[in-house]
């Protein structure tokens, strides 16, 4: 695939020109250093964007486990392609590994 601009995207352990600050260097992720949370902490502020599944939907959403959607193999076992309705059922559906 060819970039439009003609340009590639910069290397990561280029040398910094003066007064240029190396931003992938210094990225900490998307956890705040000053705040450590632990797994626990993280799901409490994000329970009301989490959603749990029945096992009937994630056998309807992979096509009852599909060989065929099966895309690898996880710490925890098959890895399938699946389609998931929307929690309102109103718009598309949303393409996620179960």
């Amino acid at each position: 695939m060819e970039c439009k601009s003609g340009k590639s995207a910069p290397e990561l352990n280029r040398p910094s020109k003066k007064g240029e600050t190396n931003r992938a260097a210094k990225s900490t992720g998307s956890i705040s250093m000053s705040s450590p949370r632990g797994v626990p902490e993280m799901y409490k502020e994000r329970e009301h964007n989490l959603r749990v599944f029945s096992v009937m939907e994630l056998r309807e959403a992979t096509n009852n486990f599909n060989r065929l959607l099966k895309i690898g193999e996880g710490g925890f076992g098959s890895v399938y392609k699946g389609s998931i309705k929307p929690a309102k059922g109103q718009g598309q559906p949303t393409i996620v590994a179960i």
